[in-house]
Order: C-alpha cells, then structure tokens, then sequence
C-alpha cells in the first residue's frame, strides 16, 4: 500500500472534499487516491500507485488555504499516534 499520512497546521476544520478539489487537479495523479479524516486536522492518503505518492512528495512543502501542510510517510509496524510531525 502507499500511503502518507498529512497533518494541516491551521485552527480552522479540514474539508475533505475541499482537499480532493484542491488538490487532485494539482498533483495530477495518474491514478486515484482515497482519504480518510483520522480528527485533528490529520488526513489519511491512500494512493493506488507509488509513483503518485512520490510526486506528491518530491514536491513538498504543501499549503492548504495558506497553511502548511505536512506529509508522513506510513510504515509497516509504526502506529499513526507516533508519528512526528
């Protein structure tokens, strides 16, 4: 699976459908994504195909509505709650 895990830095509530029309037409994934909200202004990204995820992070940093958006790769056998951000 490829997946990443964001973390918005903003006070205001995460859309998730603000995010898919903010962002799809600017990563231009060759495939589709899913994302999950997990609370806290933390999405769940979930590529079909790992060159999509690499492109999204190659070309970090993010902002979302001026804010900065940060991405955490997932790893086998490393919990979402220990992630550093």
């Amino acid at each position: 699976q490829f997946l990443l895990v964001a973390k918005f830095f903003t006070k205001q509530v995460v859309n998730i459908d603000s995010v898919v029309r903010t962002f799809k037409p600017l990563w231009r994934t060759q495939n589709d994504f899913k994302i999950k909200d997990m609370g806290d202004n933390t999405l769940f990204f979930d590529f079909e195909d790992e060159y999509d995820l690499q492109q999204v992070v190659k070309h970090e940093p993010w902002t979302y509505k001026k804010h900065l958006l940060i991405f955490e790769r997932v790893q086998k056998n490393i919990p979402i709650s220990n992630l550093r951000f």
